[in-house]
């Protein structure tokens, strides 16, 4: 099974269409598979507590919106 097609019924995840070489896209699926059914160390956090840890050190021009793969942030750290 590949492609697109064969993905959706595959548990192993695949980037064929990323055009991406053999051997790279054998190393992601590689990655991103134990990435998928390991996550005793994945903690999502919420966009509310990533604002958070920007704001208690005064950062400024603070950015926190969701991204392809989770909550993004970024801001400005503080003029000393």
């Amino acid at each position: 099974i590949a492609g697109r097609a064969g993905a959706r019924l595959s548990p192993i995840v695949e980037y064929s269409h990323l055009g991406l070489s053999p051997q790279q896209n054998v190393q992601w699926a590689v990655l991103d598979t134990f990435d998928m059914y390991s996550p005793a160390y994945d903690l999502p956090q919420t966009a509310d507590t990533v604002r958070g840890w920007f704001t208690a050190p005064g950062f400024a021009h603070i950015e926190v919106f969701n991204g392809l793969n989770g909550v993004v942030g970024r801001g400005r750290r503080p003029l000393q």
